[in-house]
Order: C-alpha cells, then sequence, then structure tokens
C-alpha cells in the first residue's frame, strides 16, 4: 500500500498505484530508481530491497552484512499484526526492524519465506523455504513442524481462529491444534 493507503503494484520497472475516483490503476513514480525486488510503505516511510545489493529507505542504505543489516540475501517485507517491519533473507534468515536496524530473530537460519505473529496466543510462525514452520512460543522455546512434502513454501497466512495456512508447490496445509500435536489438514494442488 502506498502513503495515502492506496494499493500499488509493481512489475519490473513500472508501478501503478489504484485510483478509486477513476476506478483504475494509475502509472506512479516510486522513490526507488532501480528494480525494486520488493517494496513496502511502512513506519512512515518506503521501504525496498534492491536484489543482493541491501535493504533501503528514502533516507538511507542498510549495507548487506552490517550491523544495521547483518543479513545478505533479503527478499521480502511483511508487517505482522503488530505493526512490525520484517524481513525475510534466503540465506539468513529473519530480521525485525527496531526502528533504527533490523536485528536477527532466533528460530530460523536460512530460506526464510514467511512470518506471522499470533498476538492473542503469544507465538511467531517462521516458514522455510524446504523444511516447514517454526513456532516461536512466549519465553523463547521452539517447535519444528516438518511440511517437507509441500516442497517449495512461498507464504503462509494466520487466520483469525489461530490455524495455519501454508502454501507450497504441491499442497495447500492447514495446521490446527490438535491436543499436544498439530493437526494437517491437505488440498492438493494439480
Amino acid at each position: 500500500h502506498g502513503p495515502d493507503g492506496s494499493l500499488w503494484v509493481r512489475r519490473g520497472k513500472q508501478t501503478w498505484a489504484w485510483n478509486e475516483q477513476a476506478s483504475r490503476f494509475v502509472t506512479v513514480t516510486p522513490p526507488w530508481k532501480t528494480d525494486a525486488y520488493d517494496a513496502r510503505f511502512a513506519k512512515g516511510r518506503w521501504f525496498w530491497v534492491e536484489f543482493l545489493r541491501g535493504v533501503h529507505t528514502s533516507e538511507r542504505t542498510f549495507a548487506l552484512k552490517s550491523s544495521e543489516y547483518p543479513g545478505s540475501d533479503p527478499r521480502s517485507f511483511t508487517e505482522d499484526e503488530t505493526g512490525a517491519l520484517w524481513v525475510q533473507d534466503f540465506e539468513s534468515g529473519l530480521f525485525r526492524y527496531d526502528g533504527d536496524r533490523f536485528v536477527k530473530m532466533p528460530g530460523l537460519d536460512a530460506k526464510a519465506s514467511g512470518v506471522a505473529v499470533d498476538v492473542e496466543r503469544k507465538r511467531t510462525w517462521m516458514l522455510h523455504y524446504t523444511d516447514g514452520l517454526t513456532l516461536l512460543r512466549e519465553g523463547g522455546k521452539t517447535e519444528r513442524i516438518a511440511l517437507k512434502e509441500l516442497e517449495n513454501m512461498r507464504d503462509l497466512l494466520l487466520d483469525t481462529n489461530g490455524d495455519v495456512w501454508v502454501g507450497g508447490w504441491t499442497q495447500l496445509v492447514r495446521l490446527r491444534p490438535d491436543g499436544p500435536t498439530w493437526a494437517k489438514q491437505r488440498f492438493l494442488v494439480k
């Protein structure tokens, strides 16, 4: 979403914003000059990833492997239910923006492809591209949920019931609490 709340879409170096009055997308000039790999308006400013070069805002650049951004392969942004901004880094895991720098989060060390914070249940879900989920509970306890049968996993969704949906190349899986474990409801992709 753009600064005014409008929906922005990108394709290569072209960017459009939804114009409600005209009921169509109109061309806009983004703040980035390169082909942004991903971009998000959060915390009152634009953030964008320049593939294998760094994370940027209009005010500054967070260099890769620096104290401000310790990762090496940022791919995409997520803003969670608390308003925190996250970077999924394919080589280094997950980083959360603390207002000044991106802080490495424990529990996932590589191939991050999604994150969701369940505020009500005080837990954070972290998605690994090929292995599955890591659940980080309040107090730092982690639990791993293997989902290798999905092959490559691109995203997860936390619904209002606290169920987690994970999309992979071969299946969509819905995880629900089932006593001390998790029930998996599978939807095959054909």
